[in-house]
């Protein structure tokens, strides 16, 4: 009898190929529209993002829904901002999104003078999270991903800026 090689490690290929819309958005899904139609569903939470929002720039402020009594350093009051940015969705290949955050501290004014190209070139924006497209809505104007992980998590682009977490 031979044992199993514990050690290996699992091949990781390209993403999954989406499903169909429904197989993803149950019958079960509470649905919010706005900028993005925002999918609950359980305790997973599904972005649909449309394609005429991606590579586009959003400006995203986080604010504290609640506030711990006594803790007063900070951004410590209920509705008080505790970080601000901008991002951008993109497609990637293999059926990804991926979020980016734009920055615009270095930036050439003339397009048309070669200046501006070096100045991009030196400034390419962060991929910040990647998402696999778990669907394609109906009409296919807008991609399904699962933010559950990222939103759950603590990350620099949606909850407390850096400078805020060292209080």
């Amino acid at each position: 009898m031979t044992k199993a090689d514990t050690t290996k490690k699992a091949v990781v290929g390209p993403p999954g190929q989406p499903k169909p819309y429904k197989e993803v958005i149950t019958a079960k899904a509470i649905t919010t529209k706005g900028m993005f139609t925002l999918h609950k569903i359980e305790d997973k939470y599904f972005f649909e993002i449309p394609n005429d929002m991606q590579d586009r720039d959003i400006l995203v402020v986080s604010r504290l829904s609640k506030a711990a009594a006594g803790f007063r350093t900070g951004a410590s009051y209920a509705g008080d901002q505790i970080n601000s940015g901008t991002v951008r969705f993109e497609k990637g290949p293999n059926n990804r999104i991926y979020l980016k955050r734009t920055s615009f501290q270095e930036i050439g004014r003339d397009s048309t003078e070669g200046m501006y190209r070096n100045v991009m070139n030196s400034n390419i924006q962060p991929i910040g999270a990647s998402f696999d497209v778990k669907a394609w809505s109906p009409d296919n104007a807008a991609a399904v991903v699962d933010v559950t992980d990222y939103i759950n998590g603590d990350n620099d682009y949606f909850f407390f800026s850096p400078v805020i977490k060292k209080y």
